[in-house]
């Protein structure tokens, strides 16, 4: 049988051909990648979480796609990672700490290239809740969170198991990177607040505990997913 992607679109200017495939690489398999150009390295994260922490490997492809890559780095995060990111100045990875309203935390490494491509973590940013996803600007220079703020199942069942609120807010946190020094790195985090009561009266759908509470209901149920940026100074956020 052939190796190829069917493709009903005969048009579509993508090719069908499957380069290369890298298995067996932990049980929880590959959940989210980003690609580092000048080292052609891409580091991937996995739904594997362990006695050691959540794991993020490092993966060569200096050889081509075409040729069989090679894992040459491996990093164990504290917490559970829920996304990965690359700059031409380094790596970021997002972790969550248990349950899952709680603070998330970035945690920043070193890509250097080589045999042993990362280095030891640099530092780590305290972010909003359960933060889904990074993304740098096109210049490295910035750094946006997608905080999503999920609640708990059921809006409470489980807080007196875990003693903490039941719907966090959500968020988005830009971290302006300091390069040379990333513990120096300054983090702003932005809110919904001011769209409670318009967004609510717009006929926004309201859902859970807090419904028809406009003092609530924008800074809580309006969860950020994705971040996409257009340039240096722009970002276009899905809720």
């Amino acid at each position: 049988m052939a190796n190829k992607i069917v493709d009903s679109n005969g048009d579509a200017k993508i090719s069908s051909k499957v380069i290369k495939a890298k298995t067996h690489i932990q049980p929880g398999g590959a959940e989210k990648i980003s690609y580092d150009p000048v080292n052609k390295h891409a580091c991937l994260i996995t739904g594997e979480y362990n006695e050691k922490g959540g794991t993020s490997y490092c993966i060569d492809y200096s050889k081509g796609f075409n040729k069989k890559p090679k894992v040459i780095g491996e990093v164990f995060l504290k917490c559970d990672a829920t996304d990965i990111a690359i700059s031409s100045q380094g790596l970021a990875a997002a972790t969550v700490v248990e349950p899952k309203t709680a603070e998330s935390k970035v945690t920043f490494f070193q890509l250097v290239g080589g045999k042993n491509p990362v280095k030891e973590v640099a530092t780590t940013k305290v972010v909003g809740n359960l933060a889904d996803q990074l993304v740098f600007t096109p210049d490295g220079n910035t750094l946006i969170v997608a905080n999503e703020g999920q609640p708990l199942d059921f809006y409470g069942i489980e807080k007196k198991q875990y003693g903490i609120g039941t719907n966090p807010k959500g968020s988005i946190a830009i971290i302006d990177v300091d390069n040379k020094n990333p513990s120096k790195s300054d983090v702003t985090t932005l809110e919904f607040k001011l769209f409670n009561k318009k967004l609510a009266k717009a006929g926004v759908r309201l859902s859970g505990p807090d419904k028809g509470d406009y003092k609530k209901f924008g800074i809580v149920d309006l969860e950020p997913e994705y971040v996409a940026t257009s340039s240096e100074k722009e970002a276009i956020v899905a809720l």
